[in-house]
């Protein structure tokens, strides 16, 4: 997962889309990738789904819930 989630990274997209990436990766690795997103270098915009909370907090921005077929 860690080969993947680079080779995203370091294809320089617009949008990078991440489902769960903490469930793939061991503490250094999600150290490494909360440092990289919350300096946002690389990418126009992240959107990751996470139950992480801690990840969350870490690089979220902006949150959006999706909650009966809407979003707030």
């Amino acid at each position: 997962m860690r080969v993947q989630i680079a080779r995203a990274l370091l294809s320089r997209p617009d949008i990078l889309l991440l489902d769960e990436p903490t469930n793939h990766l061991d503490l250094h690795g999600v150290l490494w990738l909360e440092d990289y997103l919350s300096r946002g270098v690389g990418f126009g915009m992240a959107l990751v789904v996470s139950h992480d909370r801690d990840f969350q907090c870490a690089v979220a921005t902006d949150v959006l819930l999706f909650e009966s077929k809407s979003l707030r």
